[in-house]
């Protein structure tokens, strides 16, 4: 038990080292991030127990219960992966090489997992009986044992699975087929996406179960907008996978710096392969309005089909479009940070598309404002 203790004592002071040595990076990081966080916070929060509750009691509590139950869901997975992260990697692995006996690592392992889920589930819970609705203490206990329940019954992230290289024989045929080093680069980046990260293809799944929203939307007869925003949600999860991939990207950003990559070339191919996300999913997102439409009861007329399909497909691609631009403004290794970064900036750019047809002239603008503010950072992450 003593040594359990010395071993959790030493994972607190690993964080305390880690910020003295990197002081002012940390600060800036957190500085940023809470104001984000909080602008994130006090829009939502006015948009839910302002407006919505102005509308419909019942409106806002639907959308409050909605709301917590993705509250749970994020932190149960993220207090998961960090438990499961933190286990694989530093004190614990360090103990075990160095022969600790099973009970001082099974000890350390209870204490160290309590202390992320309290946090985690902690600030879930603070959130929702804050902010959103009282839970009884009944469905509270529940709803924590289930959220325990899937942290350690969840799947380990392969790890074999991210971060390494194409087979050989693969490796020929794209350097083959490449004419230039960005197509590399994007080529690379494609591939891991699609089919090397695990969690990039959860928000892949993710984003086709929007897609089926969109047509279920329109073969509804749904407002427009009903479908806009499933179209936003489907980029949004396309988007997701770029903060994925940039966050493995930085671990490994020696190498590519070392073979000659500079920022220019790094970004481009982020924009890139951003850009073919965007198009696919914008495509797919209009197909399947149309879809949608063609299996309805109504059918609109031919002009208003094609300007709210266009519509569509030019919302669902924002996120993807706009997401290279926004990756390194914080910090690309913090997945939580750019993954909420990139929500709002969609949201807003999203929405005025959907609007009017000029809001598609933010996009450029804020490539043009946004790439500056990050320039050289890859050499920095």
């Amino acid at each position: 038990m003593r040594r359990a203790f010395y071993l959790y004592r030493m994972w607190w002071l690993t964080l305390g080292h880690r910020l003295r040595h990197d002081l002012g990076r940390e600060l800036s990081i957190l500085t940023a991030s809470c104001v984000m966080f909080a602008t994130f916070f006090y829009v939502f929060n006015d948009f839910l127990n302002v407006q919505v509750a102005e509308i419909a009691l019942n409106m806002r509590h639907a959308f409050a219960r909605t709301l917590a139950i993705v509250v749970l869901l994020i932190c149960t997975a993220a207090g998961a992966f960090y438990v499961r992260k933190q286990a694989a990697r530093s004190v614990m692995q360090m103990a075990a090489q160095l022969g600790e006996s099973d009970n001082t690592l099974r000890t350390y392992r209870y204490l160290h997992a309590g202390t992320l889920l309290s946090a985690w589930h902690g600030g879930a819970w603070y959130l929702i009986l804050r902010w959103l609705e009282p839970w009884p203490v009944l469905s509270l206990v529940v709803a924590e044992g289930g959220m325990l329940i899937i942290t350690f019954i969840l799947p380990e992230i392969s790890k074999s699975q991210e971060g390494q290289g194409l087979e050989p024989k693969t490796k020929q045929r794209q350097v083959a087929r490449a004419q230039t080093k960005i197509s590399v680069l994007t080529q690379w980046r494609l591939q891991q996406i699609l089919s090397r990260s695990r969690l990039s293809r959860i928000f892949l799944a993710l984003s086709v179960g929007f897609l089926t929203l969109v047509a279920l939307a329109a073969a509804r007869s749904a407002p427009p907008f009903v479908a806009a925003t499933a179209g936003l949600a489907a980029g949004y999860c396309t988007a997701a996978t770029l903060c994925v991939q940039m966050a493995s990207d930085l671990k490994h950003a020696w190498l590519e710096r070392g073979v000659g990559v500079t920022h220019d070339e790094f970004i481009r191919a982020y924009h890139y392969t951003g850009g073919i996300l965007g198009l696919l999913v914008g495509c797919s997102v209009a197909i399947a309005y149309l879809v949608g439409i063609g299996a309805g009861s109504v059918s609109p007329t031919m002009e208003a089909t094609i300007l709210t399909a266009a519509k569509v497909l030019a919302v669902a691609a924002v996120p993807a479009v706009t997401a290279p631009c926004l990756l390194l403004q914080i910090d690309g290794r913090r997945l939580a940070v750019n993954l909420l970064l990139i929500l709002i900036v969609s949201l807003f750019i999203g929405t005025a598309v959907f609007a009017h047809w000029l809001g598609v002239l933010l996009i450029p603008l804020l490539i043009g404002a946004a790439g500056p503010s990050q320039a050289g950072r890859f050499y920095r992450a």
